[in-house]
């Protein structure tokens, strides 16, 4: 028969966890973006060398400039959506019960395999001992890490007797997170989304305040670890923030950086150089366009669908 005690503590948590699931998987939804943007903006400062340089294709930059504004747009909605009532700090209010540090002995620990010498082997005595003791180790561990977790999302209660949260707790969390990331806010409004507006707000900010690349993952960080917290401190589990392009970040940028720098493929291929060395092949055309040509003229499946690949799609 399971204890209820247990079944109760295994309970706790799963408001939070479910509340903050899809909040994780809109953080990584948009942050795919910034992934080959940063990887974009490494190759242009490698090949330039940090100097001017000219754009000869502007329609790819103005599409990479597109991705990094409604990087920020929707980051920005995001973070709103976040702070407005009914939002996800509101709706953590449900959940005070689970936002609250716990004794060690709360926590489970996993019972370690024990490596021995096999020519002094230890008693079945020491052996007991030895893992009591790890897992103990263990467990006041996970309790410490908690117990961060609180005093970073909480400040005002560090050191309180009653450590746990409520609502003027989360109301402060809030209030603190809002004023990070609220330059993040401002730079859609006045840059982004509405920069044709010509509110007091917009004419206050300048140029200069625009968010860089690099200001905007101190942001994706703040946010990021907000959670992780919130997560650890409720549910004793983490997740990982990670890059989820299908595509290697490196390789595209690469890609990319070649046809603003030099404005086609085709041209890219002269560039290079390539024709002259083609040219001293018998019967191989030198230009790369005719490739092109021959290779989907040759591959339109899977890039053009079969009628039976469309029907099977829509299924």
């Amino acid at each position: 028969m399971s204890d209820p005690k247990e079944s109760k503590e295994e309970q706790l948590g799963l408001g939070v966890q479910s509340l903050i699931r899809e909040l994780e998987d809109d953080v990584l939804r948009i942050k795919k973006r910034f992934y080959y943007l940063e990887k974009f903006l490494g190759r242009v400062k490698e090949v330039t060398g940090e100097r001017p340089f000219r754009i000869r294709n502007d329609i790819v930059w103005q599409t990479i400039v597109d991705s990094y504004e409604m990087l920020i747009i929707d980051f920005a909605s995001l973070i709103r959506g976040m702070c407005q009532e009914g939002g996800f700090f509101g709706q953590l209010k449900q959940h005070c019960a689970e936002l609250r540090v716990r004794s060690y002995r709360k926590f489970k620990a996993t019972e370690p395999c024990i490596a021995e010498n096999p020519r002094n082997p230890m008693t079945d005595e020491q052996r007991k001992n030895l893992v009591k003791y790890v897992m103990l180790d263990e467990q006041k561990m996970y309790a410490r890490i908690a117990e961060e977790a609180f005093d970073f999302l909480f400040p005002s209660a560090k050191g309180a007797e009653e450590r746990r949260a409520n609502h003027d707790l989360i109301d402060e969390l809030k209030n603190d997170f809002m004023k990070v990331a609220e330059e993040v806010v401002k730079d859609r409004d006045s840059f982004r989304a509405h920069r044709y507006e010509k509110s007091r707000e917009h004419r206050e900010l300048g140029r200069e305040d625009k968010l860089t690349l690099d200001r905007l993952k101190h942001h994706f960080d703040h946010v990021e670890e907000t959670l992780t917290k919130i997560r650890l401190l409720a549910t004793n589990s983490s997740f990982a923030f990670s890059d989820m392009n299908g595509c290697d970040g490196d390789e595209t940028a690469a890609d990319l950086v070649d046809i603003v720098m030099l404005g086609s493929m085709n041209r890219i291929f002269n560039a290079y150089k390539i024709p002259n060395q083609l040219k001293r092949i018998e019967s191989v055309p030198p230009y790369f366009y005719i490739y092109r040509e021959q290779f989907y003229e040759a591959n339109k499946a899977p890039f053009g669908l079969t009628q039976r690949k469309k029907e099977e799609s829509h299924k």
